[in-house]
């Protein structure tokens, strides 16, 4: 029970502050990734691996998935939100996600990370 809880305290890693607040975050609503408090009017693109990893500096955030793949890019909208499709999940597994998304200074930063069970 232990090794589970720490596992999953590894999987999800906290958001960044970016240079308009805390930081974006992101969140599973009816079979999308929701995200809110990225940079106003930039881009974005969901990541996604079946396999989490500690957080590792990764631009100005953290990236805390393993050998990621990626979606569309998507724009922000003037209050820094966005949606995804989550990407197909086979039953029985699960998918560990996180949003990369372009700063005002041009560096990448990164929301904190979930992880999606089937």
């Amino acid at each position: 029970m232990n090794f589970l809880i720490a596992f999953l305290l590894l999987a999800n890693c906290d958001t960044s502050p970016n240079s308009v607040g805390p930081g974006m975050l992101i969140n599973e609503v009816h079979n999308e990734i929701h995200c809110h408090g990225g940079v106003s009017l930039n881009f974005a693109t969901l990541l996604y691996s079946r396999v989490a990893q500690p957080p590792a500096p990764f631009g100005d955030g953290r990236l805390c998935l393993a050998g990621p793949r990626r979606t569309s890019v998507r724009r922000l909208s003037t209050w820094g939100a966005c949606r995804f499709r989550i990407p197909p999940i086979q039953p029985g597994t699960q998918m560990h996600v996180q949003v990369l998304y372009r700063e005002r200074t041009g560096t990448g930063n990164t929301s904190n990370s979930i992880t999606l069970w089937r």
